[in-house]
């Protein structure tokens, strides 16, 4: 899961401004790589076509967003949430 990423990687507190109401903390590029790992931005790399600096750049700069959308009232959705394909409507 995405936290326990961010937390393995002493992030807790960026993803926890994310998904939380108040304000969301930045994320450079190279503290993305750090959460996310280098096998996963490999992989990212190769299913978008993006260059790995130019897939961090962008994902740092959106992902902040995406999550706090995803979390509308400072939670995470639950996992039957998710499996029915949980949107913020």
């Amino acid at each position: 899961m995405l936290v326990n990423q961010f937390k393995q990687s002493g992030l807790e507190d960026v993803i926890n401004s994310w998904i939380g109401t108040g304000q969301n903390q930045a994320i450079s590029p190279n503290q993305l790589r750090q959460a996310l790992g280098q096998k996963t931005i490999n992989d990212l790399s190769h299913q978008s076509g993006a260059p790995q600096d130019d897939l961090l750049s962008q994902l740092s700069k959106y992902l902040p967003g995406v999550i706090d959308r995803l979390t509308p009232n400072g939670q995470l959705p639950d996992q039957a949430d998710l499996r029915s394909g949980y949107r913020n409507s």
